[in-house]
């Protein structure tokens, strides 16, 4: 998905893949604010 918009930014062109994946936790850290942020709208 070359620069598909993310909650935690862009992701990489190019076949490039990143250093590090994204934490399990922070992914549901993102879930979970998105979460918040959609009732409290």
């Amino acid at each position: 998905m070359c620069g598909a918009s993310t909650w935690w930014g862009e992701a990489p062109c190019g076949g490039v893949v990143p250093a590090r994946p994204t934490p399990p936790r922070l992914m549901a850290l993102g879930d979970f604010l998105a979460q918040l942020l959609t009732e409290l709208t």
